[in-house]
């Protein structure tokens, strides 16, 4: 009696899902990932951020672009955080196993520079392109940076003797630069933070403001922001030295009177050839 029940306890079981199993992946951002089909005919896949169930493969045909079937086997050539999520194998029209849990992670080679400083890249021999992004998602925020066989693409910095260099970072240089060979395909990642190494000065409301100008100083600039860019403003040229309102210079020192809430910011100092020298920060406490 005991085995017949035993028996029937077995045979209700759904045995489909002892030959599946889930496993989770951990994959760098821009590596090759490939999904088993394990006889499956379809394979979908639900993101991380919980958006729609998408088809990726469906009676031995690929159904995204982005992935591409090898060897009875469906690859993804360069995966993004876009492709965290869940996988599914399906093989009727109501049973879905999940498969495969993919975990992206960022795995970039981390470099660092000061405000103002030059960043050199080296470029592998099989690199093609240069491409930057300030998110490692790569998706349409990506520009060329350089391109071997179109050097009309180029945009900021320059290539010299198997060297990208950037003569001067500031913040909008924070970020992702991927190389890729002539197809396209991935080779390498660095992830450029910026560090600031403004000098800090914090002044009263009604303070005056002296700033030291080195004998290189040619032009000082100011801007509320920290990245100088179409705000920011000349409060001093050494060609023109005009004085005008609360500034003044006198014996190699700039100086603002009364400074209030609006002074605060950032003070640049660069040299005749518009190259970075040194930078304050200035806060305002009060009023």
């Amino acid at each position: 009696m005991f085995f017949w029940v035993l028996l029937s306890a077995v045979v209700s079981v759904d045995l489909t899902t002892a030959f599946f199993y889930s496993e989770t992946k951990l994959e760098c951002s821009g590596s090759e990932f490939v999904i088993p089909l394990y006889g499956f005919n379809t394979i979908s896949f639900v993101p991380t951020s919980r958006e729609p169930r998408t088809i990726v493969f469906k009676d031995n045909k690929v159904e995204d672009s982005r992935y591409n079937l090898r060897h009875g086997r469906v690859v993804l050539q360069e995966v993004t955080e876009s492709n965290a999520g869940r996988f599914y194998g399906q093989n009727d029209i109501t049973r879905y196993f999940e498969t495969v849990r993919l975990v992206v992670k960022d795995c970039s080679e981390e470099v660092s520079a000061y405000y103002g400083d030059e960043f050199r890249l080296t470029l592998s021999e099989d690199t093609a392109v240069l491409q930057f992004s300030p998110n490692v998602s790569f998706s349409s925020d990506s520009v060329t940076l350089w391109n071997r066989y179109s050097p009309s693409e180029a945009g900021r910095g320059q290539v010299s003797v198997g060297v990208w260099i950037l003569d001067e970072v500031t913040e909008a240089d924070q970020g992702h630069y991927t190389q890729r060979d002539r197809k396209g395909k991935f080779l390498s990642r660095h992830r450029l933070q910026l560090e600031d190494n403004s000098m800090e000065e914090s002044l009263y409301y009604g303070d005056e403001f002296r700033l030291t100008l080195s004998e290189d100083t040619a032009v000082l600039q100011f801007s509320p922001n920290i990245g100088l860019s179409s705000d920011s403003a000349t409060l001093w040229n050494k060609i023109n030295p005009t004085e005008a309102g609360r500034a003044r210079v006198r014996e190699g020192v700039w100086v603002l009177d009364k400074v209030t809430q609006a002074d605060q910011g950032f003070y640049t100092q660069r040299n005749s050839k518009g190259k970075f020298l040194s930078r304050h920060h200035l806060q305002v406490k009060g009023e």
